[in-house]
């Protein structure tokens, strides 16, 4: 019978340290499930004031010439470089908070639009994340209305967005400047052309930057609104 060799054995100092690790895996997972709705919630509320700002700034100034699409001339319309260099970045970040976050079932899509937008190949870009901000805005209008009594019962586009807005008709955020709200409604006129298929459909760098910082907005709103329920629920 051979003996282990004494470099194999655990010094008193590494077996106080598993010990400890082993206590605190235990601990966690017993006070995070009661810590961390509220804790998340107050994060995302930060972030929701930090990040929002941000990207409203850069949608307004930006972006120029930005206009509805019976107006609209891709030629006239200029990116300042900084706010290309967000929109990389964001949806990058987006993707890890959509990873980790409760709509995570949306990552694989996501990845494909992020990739897509990285690649100048818009077409893909502005579709996955037309799908996407659908989505969330559906998810949005399934916070605050018991509306899916079945499966195949979806509201309209217009109710989930009329909804979304008049959500926050009070917060500074989206009402602040008359600018922020044209763009607003003029991406989303974008987005009723591309999705019905109308005459006046554009796919370029432009629709798709604003597209990703739009969906930004709305997926850390839509996400603190989540996580609210969820908190409410658990009082």
């Amino acid at each position: 019978m051979t003996k282990k060799s004494s470099s194999s054995r655990k010094t008193p100092f590494e077996e106080y340290l598993e010990t400890a690790d082993k206590l605190t895996r235990q601990i966690n997972s017993v006070v995070k499930p009661f810590l961390g709705p509220s804790n998340a919630f107050a994060q995302l509320t930060a972030k929701v004031t930090t990040l929002i700002e941000e990207y409203r700034d850069a949608i307004v100034s930006g972006l120029s010439n930005f206009t509805q699409p019976k107006d609209y001339d891709p030629s006239r319309v200029t990116i300042k470089p900084n706010t290309r260099e967000l929109a990389k970045r964001e949806a990058q970040d987006l993707l890890e908070r959509v990873k980790e976050g409760p709509f995570s079932y949306m990552y694989v899509r996501l990845s494909v639009g992020v990739k897509a937008h990285l690649d100048g190949n818009y077409h893909l870009s502005i579709f996955v994340f037309l799908s996407i901000l659908d989505g969330l805005l559906t998810r949005f209008f399934q916070i605050h209305n018991d509306y899916f009594d079945s499966p195949d019962r979806f509201p309209s586009f217009k109710q989930e967005l009329d909804h979304f807005m008049a959500h926050y008709k009070d917060n500074e955020i989206f009402v602040k400047g008359d600018e922020f709200r044209q763009r607003l409604e003029a991406f989303f006129e974008h987005r009723n052309e591309i999705m019905h298929g109308g005459r006046l459909v554009y796919f370029d760098e432009n629709i798709s930057v604003i597209g990703v910082l739009i969906l930004s907005i709305v997926y850390v709103t839509v996400e603190k609104e989540y996580q609210l329920k969820l908190l409410k629920g658990s009082e």
